[in-house]
């Protein structure tokens, strides 16, 4: 595990702070950092910009971007459980930001300077197992950490571009989801998940093999 990680670990229960990663670089350089560091939480990879220092900003990070305040990466955050944004550095600190999560979990006030709401996060998560044989596990992220209701729909079409299920139409509640695609009544073959939520769509193939 990184230092942070195992700092973090050590001082919280591992259900009530989720540490994770986001990175604008690509799969490879991603599986290598993992490999050379040790580290076990997830990385997600932000869409790339082509902005920010250097040319390494993605979308989420050059949202967030603090200049002239050191070296552009690492990068840390501290959203909490409103989805508010309540800290962000270019150094690590460790210490400190330890101490302000021991002030969100005490459920004490923070004080906040130009509170930054999170912006609205929306990800179709590879289905488990996939293939599969006769369900299938979908996740999706919709929104972070706030009770606000969006139309949403997940929708499975054949190869053919054939709606064969609708999984979810109408207002959905933000946060991670999950729910299990049965296609005991389907043929084996290629199908496809498409989630969306106004112009935002995701999409993933599904293998059913009987």
């Amino acid at each position: 595990m990184s230092d942070f990680e195992t700092a973090i670990w050590q001082t919280f229960p591992q259900d009530s702070v989720l540490v994770l990663g986001i990175t604008s670089v690509n799969q490879n350089q991603i599986a290598q950092f993992v490999s050379e560091t040790g580290i076990t939480y997830p990385i997600i990879q932000d869409e790339s910009t082509g902005g920010g220092p250097g040319g390494f900003g993605g979308v989420t990070y050059d949202e967030y971007y603090i200049p002239n305040q050191g070296s552009p990466y690492p990068r840390d955050f501290i959203v909490d459980q409103n989805g508010i944004l309540v800290y962000a550095n270019n150094e690590i600190d460790t210490e400190y930001m330890i101490y302000i999560l021991e002030v969100l979990l005490a459920g004490e006030e923070l004080v906040v300077d130009n509170p930054v709401a999170v912006p609205f996060q929306f990800e179709l998560f590879p289905a488990y197992p996939n293939p599969f044989n006769p369900s299938t596990t979908i996740r999706f992220n919709f929104g972070v950490g706030d009770a606000i209701m969006r139309p949403l729909t997940l929708t499975v079409y054949d190869i053919t571009g054939r709606v064969v299920d609708e999984l979810v139409s109408g207002e959905l509640g933000t946060g991670e989801h999950e729910l299990v695609w049965g296609a005991a009544g389907q043929s084996s073959g290629i199908y496809f998940a498409r989630l969306q939520s106004g112009s935002k769509v995701q999409s993933q193939k599904l293998i059913l093999i009987k």
